[in-house]
């Protein structure tokens, strides 16, 4: 096996699944891909379609070279409870309305991972795809915790508006499954086909 195909192609920008991936040791090459996403509908049918479309438009960039090589692409959206579905916020008064909605309340974290390897003529072969859904208690939130947490810009790129793994944990209340999934990739289950496909553990 050459080195490129060693090297596991992830087609997100997040650096919170290259940090997600860097614990299972593997080598990363990162292309951001430029796809048009869903921001509403079915929490589970906007995540797999747009980890699809993510995959896809990362596979359109492919070259000869990259023969043999998996690519992995993922998609993380938040859910109320009345199927009202919270994307990346575009603003900080987009992120405080976010917040408001899930404060005192629950909701659910669903990710999608669509994985694929880059067959001959570019095609992508043995595609696999997989969902997950967490579900994650707030606390209230008091106008001043609100205006300290927007003040650390920590809600921009994430959905709902918020980082688990960072200063939103002062407001989780509660976690209801797999933690990796709300912090943006499923990781267990993304272990285990990587390592059907013989890409985990690294060898190197």
């Amino acid at each position: 096996m050459s080195r490129s195909q060693d090297v596991l192609l992830l087609a997100s920008a997040s650096p919170q699944r290259r940090h997600l991936l860097g614990r299972l040791g593997l080598t990363l090459e990162v292309r951001s891909p430029d796809a048009d996403e869903l921001d509403s509908g079915d929490a589970t049918r906007v995540a797999a379609t747009n980890a699809a479309r993510k995959l896809d438009a990362v596979a359109a960039t492919l070259a000869g070279g990259d023969l043999g090589r998996t690519v992995l692409a993922c998609d993380t959206v938040v859910g109320l409870p009345d199927g009202t579905i919270l994307g990346k916020p575009a603003d900080v008064a987009d992120a405080r309305r976010m917040l408001e909605l899930l404060a005192d309340g629950d909701h659910v974290v669903t990710s999608a991972v669509a994985i694929a390897t880059v067959g001959a003529g570019g095609t992508l072969v043995e595609l696999a795809h997989h969902h997950e859904q967490t579900g994650v208690s707030f606390t209230p939130i008091d106008s001043p915790t609100m205006d300290w947490y927007l003040a650390t810009g920590q809600w921009q790129g994430r959905a709902g508006g918020y980082a688990i793994q960072e200063s939103a944990q002062a407001f989780v209340a509660g976690i209801h499954g797999d933690v990796s999934n709300v912090i943006g990739l499923p990781l267990p289950w993304v272990a285990a086909e990587l390592a059907r496909r013989g890409c985990f553990p690294p060898t190197g």
